[in-house]
């Protein structure tokens, strides 16, 4: 008598083990244009905790490839203000994942994204070009957001704490089936 067996394998993989601020924490926003998941750091902070935040979350502080994606952040999340400065439309900004690595400030090789990405596009700086880079908190970038008279521009000179938006290339559950396996991705909760 012929014996048949099947052979079932699955394979669960979880992103993260401790987490600080979870993935269910956030309000996501999905942009239809990539499929990505955007959300805002739940409190403020100088650009490395935000960067921090947002790898907890399953992410990265964001990572803007084209103008049609920066005006699309402009548009989902106006009314972002530094710590101190709330509906004081100046100060209306929040954290991207760009930052100074040396050389001509003026250059996009100076540039470079949290993921290790090069700067891909002339991005809308405030002034035409970045701040001067003097101390280490001009080593980041933010975008100006609505009330801000400039919104859907960058710059990189600050003195408080604005919170970041964090980009998830990916949905939140992932399920993949191939080749007899299960694969179930899940960020933190």
């Amino acid at each position: 008598m012929k014996k048949l067996s099947t052979v079932f394998l699955m394979t669960v993989m979880f992103d993260s083990i401790v987490c600080g601020y979870e993935y269910s924490d956030y309000d996501w926003i999905i942009n239809p244009a990539n499929g990505h998941e955007y959300a805002i750091t739940l409190d403020w902070s100088n650009w490395t905790q935000a960067k921090a935040w947002s790898e907890e979350a399953g992410g990265y502080l964001v990572v803007i490839d084209d103008l049609v994606e920066n005006n699309w952040l402009v548009n989902n999340f106006p009314n972002n203000f530094e710590a101190g400065y709330e509906d004081d439309p100046w100060h209306a900004i929040a954290w991207i994942g760009l930052e100074y690595i040396g050389g001509d400030k003026d250059l996009s090789t100076s540039w470079r994204w949290v993921t290790g990405e090069p700067l891909a596009y002339d991005p809308p700086w405030w002034s035409a070009s970045p701040h001067e880079i003097v101390q280490p908190d001009e080593y980041y970038a933010y975008l100006h957001v609505p009330p801000h008279s400039s919104s859907g521009t960058w710059w990189n000179s600050i003195t408080s704490y604005p919170r970041g938006i964090i980009e998830i290339p990916e949905p939140a559950a992932l399920i993949l089936f191939g080749l007899g396996g299960l694969v179930l991705r899940r960020k933190c909760k």
